[in-house]
């Protein structure tokens, strides 16, 4: 799909500023504004953009009994210990290839973040748990991921690698362990 450069100014102005005003300062003639912001709005119709149904209510098995659901049986947590992976797995979030791509960041989890979340399996559990650990960068982050596996170790909790390029070094990790 093509645009005129008036419209793409329009809609990078509107993405930027967050107010219609401000087209009004971008210099282009009346004329090529009116006609481009009826390009806009056709293309907005045509194409059904902006046009779903407001929600209004939440539908699912897990509305219905809300509180179980977020303080109930808590079975499994995954654990994403860095943004700095160094492997690029089909199925992150941080591939390229995923629907809800995201960019890589520079966080690492720390080990209070680990102890809580692990602690709070520990607690919520009533029956089978299993840590799902993700995110793994085992040159940078190896104290985090050790204290993981230790801590996990303390409560029986199994950890768990996603079958990928990263689960070869932490499966290692785990048999050393």
């Amino acid at each position: 799909m093509s645009v005129t450069l008036s419209i793409y100014k329009i809609l990078e102005c509107l993405l930027e500023t967050d107010t219609f005003d401000s087209i009004f300062q971008l210099g282009i003639a009346n004329e090529e504004l009116y006609a481009s912001l009826q390009e806009i709005k056709e293309a907005v119709q045509n194409e059904n953009i902006l046009q779903a149904p407001p929600v209004l209510t939440m539908v699912g098995p897990q509305t219905h009994s809300l509180e179980e659901t977020i303080y109930g049986d808590l079975k499994q947590i995954t654990l994403e210990i860095t943004e700095r992976c160094n492997f690029r797995c089909n199925y992150c979030i941080y591939s390229e290839g995923y629907e809800s791509f995201r960019k890589f960041g520079n966080k690492d989890m720390s080990f209070d973040v680990a102890q809580k979340a692990i602690d709070d399996l520990k607690n919520r559990s009533k029956n089978q748990k299993i840590v799902k650990i993700k995110g793994l960068n085992v040159q940078r982050t190896f104290c985090v991921l050790f204290y993981v596996l230790l801590r996990a170790e303390l409560y029986s909790i199994p950890p768990c690698f996603k079958e990928s390029g990263e689960d070869k070094l932490a499966n290692e990790l785990v048999l050393i362990f």
